[in-house]
């Protein structure tokens, strides 16, 4: 099964909460299968496990909405994001994705590349998209009884909706994701099968 995580969300802001809970979950289920990480910038692999990685633009740039067909070429089975934000038309494998709930502020905080339709705009409209792209994800995955009260919300009918349970969500240790890799492992290996036999 070959795993793709969404990584580009990490940063070395201790407040960022998104990006704490990237390298947690991503060091947790590097410990137990082999995973590719999805990077936007070089110096994001000083707070990553040693893994293989694939360098993708930023999550700020429009053209994320395209970026599922980019990932076919890969051949994911089952692609994580902790935050959507690439449109799903003409993808071949499982996404699973988290809420995003903090992806605005994630972004707004960080230096962005200037797309066409301006930072600013695009800022905008994360909520929106959000919940667009969410409905059309596999899995939901939250972290928290807030945010799985807003992936339900979110979220189209029978679309599971899944609680990872992290000893301690400000913490990039992964042993305080272990539980929460083994549940994402449990709901990637679900939805691989579940693509190669359809």
């Amino acid at each position: 099964m070959r795993i793709l995580v969404d990584c580009r969300w990490a940063t070395d802001d201790p407040d960022d909460r998104l990006s704490t809970a990237t390298r947690g979950i991503v060091a947790a289920l590097a410990r137990r299968r082999p995973v590719t990480m999805i990077i936007s910038d070089h110096r994001q692999l000083a707070l990553l496990p040693d893994a293989p990685w694939q360098l993708l633009r930023s999550p700020d740039d429009p053209r994320e909405l395209l970026t599922a067909l980019g990932l076919n070429t890969v051949d994911p089975d089952v692609v994580f994001s902790p935050a959507p934000m690439w449109g799903s038309a003409g993808r071949r494998y499982a996404l699973v994705t988290g809420v995003g709930a903090d992806a605005r502020r994630s972004l707004s905080r960080r230096r962005t590349s200037g797309p066409a339709i301006g930072v600013l705009t695009w800022l905008r409209m994360i909520p929106l998209l959000s919940r667009l792209l969410i409905a059309r994800a596999d899995a939901i995955v939250t972290t928290s009884s807030s945010s799985q009260r807003e992936a339900i919300g979110a979220s189209r009918t029978r679309q599971p909706v899944v609680a990872l349970g992290a000893l301690d969500v400000d913490s990039t240790d992964p042993g305080a994701w272990a539980e929460a890799a083994e549940r994402l492992l449990e709901v990637f290996a679900a939805f691989a099968t579940r693509r190669r036999v359809s």
